[in-house]
C-alpha cells in the first residue's frame, strides 16, 4: 500500500541555522587586523558569509547537475 506523506520543507535559511560561529566571523576581522570586535559586527558579517555560501552552493549544485553529475566539482564551485 503506498501512502501519500506531506513532506514539510523549512526554507533553505532556516534548514541550517548557524552554518558559520560568531566566533569564526571575528577571527576573520581579527585575522585582517581588527583588535576588537562587536558581536554586532560578527553577526552581521557572519549573514553575508552564509548567505553567499548558500548562493555558491546553489550554482555549484546547478552546475554538476547541468554536466550530469551529483559530485559537486571544483570547477562547479569556481563557475559563476
Amino acid at each position: 500500500m503506498i501512502r501519500n506523506h506531506k513532506v514539510s520543507v523549512m526554507p533553505e535559511s532556516k534548514a541550517f541555522p548557524s552554518m558559520i560561529s560568531i566566533s569564526s566571523a571575528k577571527q576573520v576581522f581579527k585575522k585582517k587586523g581588527a583588535k576588537r570586535v562587536s558581536k554586532g559586527a560578527a553577526i552581521e558579517l557572519k549573514k553575508i558569509l552564509e548567505q553567499k555560501g548558500e548562493e555558491i552552493a546553489r550554482n555549484a549544485i546547478k552546475n554538476a547537475s547541468h554536466s550530469g553529475r551529483v559530485v559537486i566539482k571544483t570547477e562547479d564551485v569556481n563557475e559563476e
